[in-house]
């Protein structure tokens, strides 16, 4: 990607006082971006670790240098460095901002079958969870203000569990 961005002098990170580092990044996201290249944060990292990523990872991948106007290609730090933590908890609020609105007509939380259990902890289907969405829109209708705390967040395997 270096090449594609026409091998620029990069500062190193260690070199960059603390003062000066939100500077550099700007720089380099503009020459990115000048290039056709996005990179997206989903969760908030530090502007240094955001540096160092790209000047000692990301600018190091091969990539295929093709332009087309208008066509950017976008890369995600999170695909590079998972946060497995800040994924169930992001999940966990989308999943409550869909279940509170009324309806299940445009609910989509992307979980299958195998995904979906009861309070007791047997499967269900997406067809009896919706099932049990709408009865509990009809008994507690239009839910628009809830806070929630979870309680216990479990990253154990590929099917981690949350609690709130």
């Amino acid at each position: 990607m270096r090449k594609r961005i026409g091998n620029p002098k990069i500062r190193l990170a260690d070199e960059i006082p603390s003062s000066e580092i939100e500077e550099e990044l700007d720089k380099l996201l503009e020459l990115l971006y000048a290039n056709n290249v996005v990179i997206d944060f989903i969760h908030d990292i530090g502007d240094r670790e955001a540096y160092v990523f790209i000047t000692e990872e990301l600018l190091d991948e091969t990539m295929d240098d093709i332009r087309i106007p208008d066509m950017y290609s976008h890369f995600i730090y999170e695909e590079f460095h998972p946060n497995d933590e800040d994924d169930i908890e992001l999940w966990s609020r989308e999943f409550l901002d869909a279940f509170f609105k009324e309806g299940t007509d445009s609910f989509f939380i992307p979980i299958g079958d195998k995904e979906l259990f009861d309070a007791d902890g047997n499967p269900i289907s997406q067809e009896e969870f919706k099932t049990r969405t709408d009865e509990f829109h009809v008994l507690y209708p239009a839910i628009t203000e809830y806070e929630y705390e979870i309680i216990n967040l479990n990253i154990d395997g590929c099917e981690p569990t949350v609690e709130w």
